[in-house]
């Protein structure tokens, strides 16, 4: 399966990818930053990708399933979170990707006591 990792190089996206290499499936992804990826993901297709840019559509042609895993925790990042979640879940749809995930948190509920939980709850 090829699958394509958002935030590859955040702590879940990286250990996820790597998962995902050893049980034999092709992965690709996005980093804000793709030159600190960790050593052992240097050798995979990752394009750049912020939240509050336009999805990188030729790297999800041929994809089956898609891990968003990109974040920000910034509280000033809100909307962006919003945005990029949203703007990749329709390039994927655009490009006929069959699988979406969606990393969310077990504390993601309208009255979570953090920021973080109830922005994970938003995005859902």
């Amino acid at each position: 399966m090829k699958v394509f990792v958002t935030g590859i190089n955040s702590l879940l996206g990286a250990r996820l990818a790597r998962r995902l290499l050893a049980a034999g499936h092709e992965v690709s992804g996005s980093a804000r930053t793709p030159e600190r990826l960790p050593p052992a993901l240097q050798e995979l297709a990752v394009v750049a990708w912020r939240l509050d840019a336009p999805p990188p559509l030729l790297a999800l042609h041929g994809v089956d399933a898609i891990v968003h895993a990109a974040y920000s925790p910034s509280p000033a990042d809100e909307q962006r979170n919003v945005d990029g979640t949203l703007a990749m879940q329709r390039a994927a749809v655009q490009q006929g990707v069959a699988r979406q995930l969606f990393l969310s948190s077990f504390s993601a509920t309208p009255q979570a006591s953090s920021a973080y939980g109830r922005m994970k709850h938003t995005l859902e």
